[in-house]
């Protein structure tokens, strides 16, 4: 991968997600609205808490916060794999691919999400964020996460019902 955006490869594929064989750089994807693909990845602990991240200065929606981990699926990378490498990069641990529960594949505008969770059993003290792209990570309780993004949803990344959907999928895994 190289050191930049302008340099990072990605497939591009169709509107339904099918490879058409065309790789080009991130941002030709976006500049030209190719269809590609990207990882979102909830991390949640058994207490009802949600990893959140405020996006740093230099990256995307700066200065939001967003969910835990996401990026982009690298060309001829698998989803979960780069899912894997973008909990190793923004926050510094490493698991395995067995740990995350693929959950759905969300689209946007020309992005195809690969939405997965991951149950974090560890202490927050022990995560190393990305500094380059995380400025700070929290555990929310899930109430008080859902309550910011209904009073003050300006602090968020726009991600509209999505949030909402992935706030029940995490609350379902919560409840004894």
């Amino acid at each position: 991968m190289g050191d930049s955006i302008s340099e990072e490869l990605v497939d591009i594929y169709d509107k339904e997600n099918k490879p058409n064989g065309m790789v080009k750089s991130r941002a030709e994807a976006h500049k030209s609205r190719l269809f590609h693909r990207t990882v979102h990845i909830w991390v949640y602990t058994a207490d009802s808490k949600v990893l959140i991240q405020l996006r740093a200065n230099t990256e995307q929606n700066p200065n939001l916060w967003d969910l835990s981990v996401a990026g982009h699926v690298d060309a001829g990378e698998e989803p979960v794999d780069a899912a894997v490498r973008e909990i190793k990069e923004e926050l510094g641990i490493g698991i395995e691919r067995s740990k995350l529960e693929f959950i759905m594949i969300n689209r946007d505008s020309y992005h195809f999400q690969y939405v997965y969770i991951f149950r974090f059993d560890g202490m927050l003290n022990k995560l190393k964020p990305q500094l380059e792209e995380v400025r700070e990570l929290s555990l929310v309780p899930i109430d008080e996460f859902e309550n910011g993004l209904r009073t003050s949803p300006d602090k968020y990344v726009m991600r509209g019902q999505y949030w909402f959907e992935m706030i029940n999928e995490i609350r379902n895994r919560c409840k004894v």
